[in-house]
């Protein structure tokens, strides 16, 4: 935007020359348009808090704007009654331009690193995202597969155990020993159940 307040400085000093077709009126309105912008940018860094560096890059823009807006009123001012007076104000205005600029680039660079930063922890956050789930992910599995061995050992087995038992009373086999046979759910009921059968079994013998 500061580029386009020096073109507008440019254009009031060409409107004041003989037969231009250039309106002042038209540059001078496009000049404070500008102005008004270039201030409005420059208060929106300002207040942005975040980051150090960039507080203290936008804190120095301050006087250089200040400046450089009241040399470009004074050049579109004078441009009308005195273009000599006007165009002796160039190199004072030209220096100051400069000024800004080079205060500008320091405050994009500020803002540059700043985004830079902002963006790498991001990206480390996300990582740390992703690693979170994947071992929440494995520590689901794992659970997982400690209670399908756990169903295992306390069911499947058992209940494998208990038709065992059940073919050998069919087949007459009495002697072998009924394990778990003091457990006290259903499983525990069945092999005590399987106990009572047998033992029955074997004294109608």
């Amino acid at each position: 935007m500061h580029d386009a307040v020096r073109a507008d400085v440019l254009a009031a000093l060409d409107a004041s020359a003989p037969g231009s077709v250039i309106s002042g009126a038209e540059v001078r309105k496009d000049l404070d348009e500008h102005i008004d912008e270039l201030v409005k940018r420059i208060e929106h860094d300002q207040q942005f808090r975040a980051d150090p560096a960039i507080i203290a890059a936008a804190g120095v823009l301050r006087e250089p704007v200040a400046n450089y807006v009241k040399s470009a009123q004074t050049i579109a001012r004078l441009a009308s009654n005195d273009p000599a007076a006007a165009r002796a104000q160039l190199p004072k205005f030209f220096a100051l331009f400069h000024e800004l600029e080079e205060t500008m680039e320091a405050t994009s660079e500020a803002i540059a690193v700043y985004s830079s930063k902002v963006d790498k922890q991001a990206r480390s956050d996300a990582a740390n995202a992703a690693n979170l789930a994947l071992v929440s992910m494995i520590a689901m599995l794992g659970l997982c597969v400690a209670t399908a061995v756990a169903a295992r050992q306390l069911v499947v087995r058992p209940m494998v155990r208990a038709v065992a038992d059940i073919k050998n009373i069919a087949s007459g086999k009495y002697d072998f020993v009924i394990k778990q046979s003091s457990r006290g759910d259903e499983l525990g009921q069945l092999n005590a159940a399987i106990s009572s059968l047998r033992d029955s079994a074997r004294e109608a013998e």
